[in-house]
């Protein structure tokens, strides 16, 4: 026995040293030169003799506090997903997807998590990662978010605790030193954090640093004349925050100023000051490398400020970059061949402004070819072009995710192009999603379950078409009568799908037939009695009431779109109940409630198709309620594109391109995240 058990442990100990010490579950960061002699860059484990990466699905704070310790770290400052330099093959293995550490595992593969290869992420789902060693600084945003934005409350991590800086004494050197130590040149800002927008620290975090006095040319702020650590007289409505720039730095600004968006005019931060470029011989390998500089995927447009419906920027702004002739393999704008900075002849109408674009973005494309508006035909944005989703199992929550990701509330109606009213794009655009199932609470389509990308068994006429936005109201119509009043005519029955349209008119004439036949007998039964329509009347109204009652809008915060799962078809809400009496009933007496005349406006007959089960509507019908125009009065309309046909996604999603409104001090929109060389651009900050 023992003899059996040295063998075995001297068979596995070969095994390890043969491939190189490592063992089963071993995690490392990779840097963009391919060395892992790093605390920053994209996270891998071992498994199966070879190293593969973490998917983003589910990885949270507790995640990467597990993955810095079991690499030896003390804490995280933040992570996301990898781009650009640090994204690998698409051979290379994803081994890890939904980790759910709880932060106390010593290792990742001790978490939960799917088994061991069974992943539905691809290579934009690549996990990044810095650990932090003591005396690291790091930014919080608005958001909540942590560690590689240029923006945010500023913290010093020590004795692996995570505490803020007192804004006693601090000056334009402490100021200085703290945005160098982070990878910046210079700060462009900084303040309380109240003053300056951002959220001051729970009371339970600690004040490491107060009366700060640096001369300016410390490397790190700690080393700089100061209390002793954590001996302060502060409150967290002191804390620091802090905007931090680099030379060569890119921003977007919009017609309002702001900028943090993806489109607006281009500009580039030099020797203190923002200026434009000038599109003499601006290409699109100089629009790809701008994009992916300020962290997204490609450009949709570039062109000349008024051309894009952008404004130009004041006389004394300079012009910083002309002559640009990238060769679209550059990192940043200011290291691609060009005039030296500050030399051209241009003006500001020559100011070049631009679309940018990341994978997974969407938008909703018309029948004029048009996108902007809230219906049309759902395409998805991936590898550089635009594709379609395919409807096989695609639900209400499928469609709330999409909804939302554009910027609305919610979806009113989804179903096959051709149900619903929109043409199918070219034979050859790619299908690039199906079998989707999303839980409903993702914040990006391309986050939910799903096929691998571009893996599918559709044609074209299967495209998901959706209108978004709230369900149209039906005490609303066009008519200025309420549906309670609103005699029945033919119009009003016009909402309804023309293949119900004469099974209803059949029903109807049969119940009127009906009523009149047990009318007439009654008026045989009672010949003494005056006879006389007004009950009859009366019970049609108050059946009217009812039905009108049971089509006004949900209460704020309910689901009204269509169709929803356990409603029925043809309606944003559930039918009246008790409208029609059980069919053994007796012929309908004086205040019974009787069987509408035809719908009125905004009604719906009972659908055909039992509750719950889903049925597309059929193409729209005259005076049927149409999907909103794409673009409505006052809305920004992008213009003719200046590359080939294509357009931007608009709106955009909540949290992909936020809008913030920097202080002007200078004006500033901080650059992307620090580390550059090693990210190869600026990868999104998750909560920490």
């Amino acid at each position: 026995m023992m003899s059996c058990l040295l063998w075995k442990s001297v068979t596995v100990l070969s095994l390890v040293w043969a491939v190189g010490g490592q063992l089963s579950g071993d995690v490392r960061l990779i840097d963009s030169s391919g060395s892992t002699d790093t605390r920053i860059g994209r996270l891998e484990v071992y498994y199966n003799g070879q190293w593969g990466t973490v998917c983003q699905d589910n990885f949270g704070i507790n995640d990467a506090r597990v993955a810095c310790r079991q690499l030896g770290f003390l804490g995280y400052i933040g992570y996301g997903v990898v781009r650009n330099a640090l994204t690998v093959s698409a051979s290379t293995p994803i081994w890890l997807d939904e980790l759910g550490c709880f932060g106390s595992e010593t290792r990742l593969d001790d978490c939960p998590h799917n088994s061991i290869g069974i992943h539905n992420c691809d290579r934009s789902d690549d996990v990044g990662l810095v650990c932090a060693i003591n005396e690291d600084l790091r930014l919080v945003n608005s958001s909540g978010t942590t560690g590689l934005g240029p923006d945010g409350r500023l913290e010093l991590f020590y004795n692996g605790q995570w505490g803020t800086v007192c804004d006693n004494s601090f000056s334009p050197n402490d100021a200085r030193v703290a945005c160098r130590q982070l990878g910046y040149d210079d700060y462009a800002n900084y303040g309380r954090v109240g003053t300056l927008g951002f959220s001051q620290s729970s009371s339970t975090t600690r004040t490491w640093l107060d009366e700060l006095r640096c001369l300016g040319n410390e490397t790190k702020l700690i080393n700089c004349p100061a209390n002793t650590i954590g001996v302060e007289d502060c409150t967290h409505t002191q804390d620091v925050a802090l905007f931090c720039i680099s030379e060569g730095d890119l921003r977007l600004v919009d017609n309002s100023g702001r900028t943090g968006g993806s489109s607006g005019r281009l500009e580039v931060y030099n020797s203190g000051q923002w200026g434009t470029v000038c599109d003499d011989s601006f290409s699109p390998n100089d629009a790809k490398v701008a994009c992916r500089q300020l962290g997204y995927a490609d450009y949709t447009q570039y062109g000349r400020v008024g051309t894009l419906g952008f404004s130009q920027s004041s006389s004394t702004t300079r012009t910083w970059l002309d002559e640009l002739q990238c060769l679209g393999t550059e990192s940043r704008l200011i290291d691609c061949p060009a005039n030296p900075i500050g030399v051209e002849d241009c003006t500001h109408t020559q100011d070049v402004a631009l679309f940018c674009i990341l994978d997974g973005d969407l938008r909703l494309i018309d029948n004029s070819g048009r996108t902007g508006g809230s219906s049309g035909r759902l395409e998805v944005y991936y590898s550089g072009q635009w594709g379609t989703v395919c409807d096989d199992s695609f639900s209400p929550n499928d469609a709330r995710v999409a909804c939302r990701q554009l910027g609305f509330s919610t979806y009113t109606r989804y179903g096959a192009v051709g149900t619903l009213g929109f043409s199918q794009p070219s034979s050859t655009t790619r299908i690039w999603l199906d079998q989707l199932r999303c839980s409903g609470t993702e914040s990006r389509l391309i986050n939910c379950p799903a096929n691998t990308i571009g893996v599918e068994d559709c044609t074209h006429s299967e495209d998901v078409a959706l209108v978004c936005g709230a369900a149209t109201s039906p005490s609303s119509p066009s008519s200025p009568s309420s549906p309670s009043s609103t005699p029945t005519t033919s119009s009003n029955i016009t909402s309804i799908s023309t293949g119900v349209t004469i099974p209803i008119i059949i029903v109807v004439v049969i119940l009127f037939i009906f009523l009149f036949c047990v009318f007439t007998n009654r008026r045989r039964r009672h010949v003494g009695r005056p006879a006389t329509r007004a009950p009859v009347v009366a019970n049609v109204r108050s059946t009217t009431v009812i039905i009108a009652k049971s089509t006004a809008p949900a209460a704020k915060g309910q689901d009204t779109a269509y169709p929803m799962q356990s409603k029925p078809q043809y309606s944003n809400q559930a039918p009246p109940q008790n409208v029609y009496p059980p069919q053994s009933a007796a012929p309908y007496t004086t205040g019974q409630q009787q069987p509408p005349a035809p719908y009125t406006t905004g009604q719906q007959p009972p659908a055909p198709y039992t509750t719950g089960q889903q049925q597309p509507p059929a193409p729209y019908t005259t005076g049927q309620q149409q999907p909103p125009a794409p673009y409505t009065t006052g809305q920004q309309q992008p213009p003719a594109p200046y590359s080939t046909g294509q357009q931007p996604p608009a709106p955009y999603s909540t949290g992909q391109q936020p809008a913030a409104l920097y202080p002007a001090y200078p004006t500033g929109q901080p650059p992307p995240a620090p580390y550059l060389s090693a990210w190869g651009g600026a990868p999104p900050a998750y909560p920490g």
